[in-house]
């Protein structure tokens, strides 16, 4: 327990927890109103650690003269705020842009607040001792304490009971935790908090989230009785699971605190962080098919151990600590819509498989119908994968055996070796040729609880030349660690057909974990001797489970009997992401599939973008038209910039004229090596803004991609000439045309021997022609054609007016928070500035002059990110019709200062 009074926490600080009215229980609720502790009143903040390892935040308020103009009574519509917290702004609540939503004007006037106001008052009570604290007569209205509480705000969530199982949704950044304190939990990977969780009645050990992979895109949204929903399965200490559904699909229930594509507010102003999927409803419990052998009355020996839903979502693997794996036919139908006879069938059968009444009754669909049975294993089944064809699943025990099954009908394939060859959908089984080395030398086959392979490749290490710490790739120009040898072609890693070239640079990783509290990450196939690896602590004891993100951005650990959850950023090297991607679909299908859309990205970044950087200062200085050119951009640059920030804009605009000339010379150049190319569906960071402005751009789609490049080099090509960033802090650049923004390119292998070249215009984009990706007789001595993506291959919602749909590229992901960035380049302008109050060769006493000197600039400048970060006005972290960008919101603020000044000199 600690207090605190500081009102710069008040500020940051925002009421984000519900409380439940419930009288029964004396509790007086109050909505997550999510305004900032300030704004609310609060004089104090109480942070409380609990049993249950929750740690909350509580701010406190006097309750003071407690007549119906009070606080504890609700706020009315002329309560002034300053507008700290992201839906506030300053001035009046009924001037607020939510307070006339339907969603609001339901709690007016409700838990204890007098009509038109909106209740925030949260305390207990009781109505049966008057000598005793807390006792408020049936007839009374206010509070019965001296504080009472104002602002709710969970810091954190935890279970209470070991954590043994993670499940991660397959196209959203939402994973699940299941533990033995019968409980599940839904965790935002962006936010990092819990936004959800349900009561499994029984104690949990594993979970899967249904899905479907169609070979275009994964889709992870079920329906049931017309509804679009998220469908889960979780398996349980005593050998049955159970499947679940949501009242709300994951797209939702990560984008609840998001503005709604289409509209301009949220759809509900006061959600519940903690109820983003709505109802989580029980469709039906499926009992242990058999007798279960247990050594004593509480612990069975059938737990489940494993479950995973097949790649085509038509089947579901149970793999149980009886030696056998069930397989299920995955069917939802509803008791309502089932004959009478099979209810009665199904009923009888439950209840001599040893159901309680209760659990037959919480049931709202048939059970799913077994199908299939491997009982091959000799011990405990622990892990499965189905291949990507649906057509096998292979399973490993704690036996130390790998075997390989049919499905649906379970009966073992001793097609061992075609077998090993397929590709599978996912890879968590710990033994194979390919996982070899994760085990260390002298290993029982107990020490690797789990592992996981990521979905796309990143750039290849060093050759494994032993220790802890592999050397990374590129090495440092000149160096190469003892016994390692350059990579060259032989490290590239074969492709299965289908996925573009036969071989491409680069290699999966996998990652572990183990009964010494180490995540540990392996190169993937891990089979070389002396295997290198990174090693990680943090557990406080065996690690049950690793998972990635379905992006391959972030890793969930479970710590086991420590009942903690790590949530790890996996820093893929040489990665950009790339969003406002074509999204048009017709008949519920994409115009351009997944796999196209890769074959496009892959050609526009390796051949469209190329650019030569070689050429000199000097032989650009030759150049009449350059010289010209860089007048002209001189003239517009603003003079807030510093001489080298100037220098960079100047370099890029110029870099941007020359690749958009393309000549033969920058044709020549070798194409990029890209190591992998995914596109995703859903979950683009700044889906529904308008990029790069209102008046310049298109609202950006939910399509997405990740590119991982061979090396540093070829990512700084394009950052530093096509980087979003470089035009969102001067756009006015961008509507004089001197900074240029792309569309997606592609090619047509229409090949013509003109030079089809017009100049650059932000508002239009025609054909360019650009040297052939493939060299032909057909193509000898022509240049390609290629295509800009226009309003033909966009969804109606993305569209506006004809206008281009600029890609937006950054080398970080767009999800994290731009604060540690923004601050590093605004100490650095700060100390450019400031570079030449030091002269060389100082004494100490102005050295130690300029560092307080600095040191005061950099405290103003700090002042400024921290009213940047609760700014709603033009391009403030508040403001939702721009991209939150610092330096233009400095521009903009130094604009309005200089005209209020002008104003105030007249009058």
């Amino acid at each position: 327990m600690d207090w605190a009074s500081s009102k710069t926490l008040f500020s940051y600080m925002t009421d984000d927890g519900y409380v439940k009215e419930e009288p029964a229980k004396g509790i007086r609720g109050a909505p997550a109103t999510h305004l900032s502790f300030a704004d609310l009143g609060v004089e104090g903040c109480l942070l409380l650690g609990m049993t249950d390892n929750t740690i909350l935040l509580l701010g406190l308020r006097r309750c003071g003269q407690k007549d119906r103009d009070s606080w504890i009574f609700g706020l009315s519509e002329n309560h002034r705020i300053r507008g700290d917290s992201a839906n506030s702004v300053e001035g009046r609540l009924g001037d607020q842009e939510w307070w006339g939503h339907d969603k609001v004007r339901e709690w007016k006037g409700s838990n204890g607040a007098v009509a038109n106001r909106i209740p925030v008052c949260s305390f207990w009570y009781q109505r049966f001792d008057e000598s005793k604290p807390g006792y408020m007569p049936n007839d009374s209205q206010g509070c019965p304490w001296e504080w009472a509480v104002c602002g709710k705000r969970v810091i954190m969530r935890g279970h209470m009971q070991p954590v043994d199982g993670i499940a991660p949704i397959p196209d959203e950044r939402i994973f699940m935790s299941v533990s033995k304190d019968c409980t599940a939990r839904f965790f935002d990977i962006n936010d990092q908090i819990m936004i959800g969780s349900v009561y499994t009645y029984k104690q949990s050990r594993s979970a899967a989230f249904w899905y479907e992979d169609n070979g275009e895109s994964i889709n992870g949204v079920a329906t049931i009785n017309n509804k679009s929903c998220s469908l889960f399965a979780i398996g349980h200490e005593d050998g049955s699971f159970s499947v679940w559904n949501t009242e709300k699909t994951s797209f939702d229930a990560a984008n609840q605190d998001d503005e709604n594509v289409s509209g301009d507010t949220i759809s509900d102003p006061f959600f519940d962080p903690e109820d983003a999927f709505g109802n989580i409803n029980l469709c039906c419990f499926n009992p242990l098919p058999r007798q279960a052998y247990t050594m004593d009355s509480s612990l069975s020996s059938s737990q489940v151990m494993s479950l995973k839903y097949s790649p085509n979502g038509k089947y579901l693997a149970v793999a149980l600590a009886d030696n056998c794996i069930d397989l299920y036919r995955h069917k939802i139908e509803r008791l309502e819509e089932t004959s009478s006879r099979d209810r009665e069938r199904e009923y009888a059968k439950q209840k001599s498989l040893g159901m309680s009444e209760e659990e037959i009754l919480l049931q709202s669909t048939m059970p799913y119908k077994r199908v299939g049975c491997c009982n091959d294993h000799s011990g405990s089944v622990t892990h499965v994968d189905f291949d990507a064809e649906s057509g096998y699943l292979r399973s490993c025990s704690i036996s130390n055996e790998l075997l390989y099954c049919v499905i649906p009908s379970g009966k073992q394939s001793v097609k061992t070796e075609e077998l090993s060859k397929k590709k599978w959908a996912t890879h968590n089984c710990i033994l194979g040729w390919t996982v070899k080395s994760i085990w260390r030398r002298g290993s029982t086959g107990s020490d690797v609880n789990s592992l996981d392979r990521s979905h796309s490749k990143v750039p290849p290490w060093a050759p494994c030349h032993g220790g802890n710490v592999p050397s990374p790739y590129p090495y440092v120009s000149g160096e190469i660690p003892n016994d390692s040898a350059e990579p060259e072609d032989v490290f590239k890693t074969h492709n299965f057909p289908g996925e573009g070239q036969s071989s491409s640079w680069g290699h999966h990783v996998c990652a572990t974990g183990d009964d010494e509290g180490k995540v540990k990450l392996f190169r993937w196939p891990a089979f070389g001797f002396k295997q290198a690896y990174r090693s990680y602590y943090g557990h406080g004891s065996f690690v049950s489970q690793v998972r990635f993100s379905y992006d391959d951005d972030y890793l969930m650990s479970a710590g086991g009997n420590d009942m903690s959850i790590f949530q790890w950023r996996h820093v893929i090297p040489n990665k950009i992401y790339v969003q406002n991607l074509p999204d048009k679909k017709v008949g519920g299908k994409y115009v351009i599939s997944s796999w196209e859309l890769k074959e496009i990205l892959t050609a526009y970044f390796t051949a469209f973008l190329k650019i030569n950087r070689d050429t000199t200062d000097a032989e650009r200085e030759k150049d009449e038209e350059f010289r010209a050119f860089r007048e002209e951009v001189q003239s517009m640059l603003p003079n807030r910039l510093t001489e080298r920030q100037r220098r960079r804009i100047l370099h890029v605009a110029n870099l941007h004229r020359e690749a958009w000339k393309k000549t033969y010379a920058q044709s020549r150049l070798p194409n990029r090596e890209i190591v992998a190319v995914e596109v995703f569906n859903t979950g683009a960071a700044h889906e529904g803004r308008l990029f790069p402005s209102a008046d310049l751009g298109s609202k950006i789609s939910s399509r997405w991609a990740t590119i991982v490049f061979k090396s540093k080099e070829e990512v700084d090509d394009v950052i530093d000439v096509h980087g979003s960033d470089n035009v969102l802090n001067n756009l006015d650049l961008l509507k004089e045309n001197k900074l240029m923004l792309l569309p997606l390119y592609r090619p047509t292998e229409d090949y013509t021997s003109n030079v089809m070249l017009s100049e650059y215009h932000s508002s239009e984009f025609q054909e360019v022609t650009r040297m052939p990706l493939v060299h032909s007789s057909k193509s000898r001595d022509k240049q390609e054609i290629w295509t800009p993506m226009t309003d033909e291959h966009y969804s109606e919602e993305t569209c506006k007016g004809r206008r281009p749909h600029f890609l937006l590229i950054t080398p970080y992901d767009p999800n994290e928070s731009m604060l540690p960035a923004v601050t590093h380049e605004a100490m650095q302008a700060v100390a450019d500035k400031n570079s030449n109050k030091l002269d060389f060769g100082a004494q100490v006493e102005d050295e130690w002059e300029y560092v307080k000197h600095l040191s005061k600039h950099q405290e103003i400048e700090w002042k400024k990110i921290q009213d940047w970060l609760m700014s709603d006005n033009d391009y403030g972290c508040g403001d939702s019709a721009h991209f939150n960008n610092y330096s233009m919101w400095c521009e903009a603020e130094e604009r309005k200062r200089k005209a209020e000044g002008m104003t105030s000199n007249k009058k």
